[in-house]
């Protein structure tokens, strides 16, 4: 089967081969130089001449305390309105596809050397210029800097970040194996990088699937996040790439890879109609800084329900930002406006579409309400 189908769904591989091609697809080969960044490096070589001469040590290194007057200080003869257009540029030449650099947290960071230190990028690469050049003339570079500025490592992500939530789940499939052992559909909507859809899969074959009868979907719209998902692709953090294929590989190699499926969706434009999933995921998202306040919530919240089967259950927490923590209860009012029972679920909140199935009944109690907070 090949890693990815004509609708530019993606299937796990740890292939070398497969990765390639996925790759080609989403980002340019080659040298990118071109007549502006050319420009750019001239004028940015040109600034750090100016700081170089004119700024006393110590100059900005990894791990050095940033205070008020060095960030003064960098943005007087570095300043950001000039280095942002360069690489933004850069990034929008190298993908294959539409990129808004709007977007970008990194690109808001209120000086060169916070941009590089929240980076967090090796080889350290201290001139903008420099930086700027090799980027668009080496790829293998390039590839590494672009997943380290779309995919940071502050977005947190890993195995196991929901482990009372996936014990619920755990739960909730067992009593309900003989309701859904013929055909089960499961939905990771917003997955990253797929940590959460991958254990998700291990969850349904340690309560006695059928490979063959389940289906289990990752969707997030960032598309480097698809090749880390379906690859292990972490060209700018090998450890973590290690990480990866040390959990996943015995789950492919067990067969678990023909019932996962990547896509690029955003959740909050799904145009298609009609309930497909028994169970849907959603962490990390909601209540965060990219989608927040009623009117966003109740767009994805209502594009999720749309496609969740009555009986089936729709499972949301947060563990990445303090925002859910003031939004929850937005999101509690929302799903019960959608006529959703509402459970305790462990980590945030799970509610059960009404329909002709009942909500298991290990671990129920009176009145229940969201679970506790995220473990750090």
């Amino acid at each position: 089967m090949s890693s990815i189908d004509d609708r530019g769904s993606y299937f796990p591989s740890l292939a070398g081969e497969e990765l390639e091609g996925a790759r080609k697809r989403l980002l340019r080969g080659g040298s990118l130089m071109d007549t502006r960044l050319l420009r750019s490096c001239e004028m940015l070589d040109e600034r750090f001449r100016s700081f170089a001469g004119c700024c006393p040590a110590p100059q900005w290194a990894p791990g050095l305390i940033l205070q008020g007057e060095l960030r003064s200080q960098h943005e007087l003869y570095l300043p950001m309105d000039e280095i942002v257009p360069a690489f933004a540029h850069l990034c929008r030449t190298s993908c294959l596809y539409p990129v808004d650099t709007d977007t970008i947290s990194l690109f808001s960071a209120g000086s060169w050397p916070d941009f590089l230190s929240r980076l967090q990028f090796a080889p350290f690469i201290f001139n903008p210029a420099v930086l700027l050049r090799r980027l668009a003339t080496e790829e293998a570079l390039r590839h590494a800097f672009l997943h380290a500025l779309f995919i940071p490592r502050s977005y947190g992500g890993s195995f196991g970040r929901y482990p009372l939530q996936n014990a619920f789940l755990a739960a909730w499939l067992a009593d309900a194996r003989e309701r859904l052992s013929a055909s089960l559909t499961i939905l990771d909507a917003a997955c990253g990088c797929g940590e959460g859809t991958y254990e998700a899969g291990e969850t349904v074959l340690e309560q006695g699937y059928v490979r063959e009868a389940t289906r289990v979907d990752g969707t997030t719209l960032e598309p480097l996040e698809l090749l880390s998902a379906a690859f292990g692709y972490y060209p700018n953090d090998p450890g973590r790439a290690a990480l990866f294929k040390s959990m996943v590989g015995p789950f492919l190699d067990a067969g678990g890879g023909m019932m996962v499926r990547f896509s690029r969706e955003d959740i909050r434009n799904h145009s298609e109609q009609g309930a497909g999933y028994d169970v849907i995921l959603c962490n990390g998202l909601l209540g965060g800084p990219l989608l927040h306040g009623r009117d966003q919530l109740a767009r994805a919240i209502g594009s999720l329900l749309s496609r969740l089967k009555p009986g089936g259950i729709l499972l949301v927490a947060d563990c990445f930002h303090q925002g859910w923590k003031k939004e929850q209860g937005e999101i509690i009012s929302l799903l019960r406006d959608n006529m959703l029972e509402i459970v305790a679920a462990g980590e945030g909140v799970a509610g059960i579409k009404s329909g002709s199935a009942t909500r298991p009944t290990r671990g129920r109690r009176q009145n229940p309400g969201p679970g506790p907070g995220c473990p750090a």
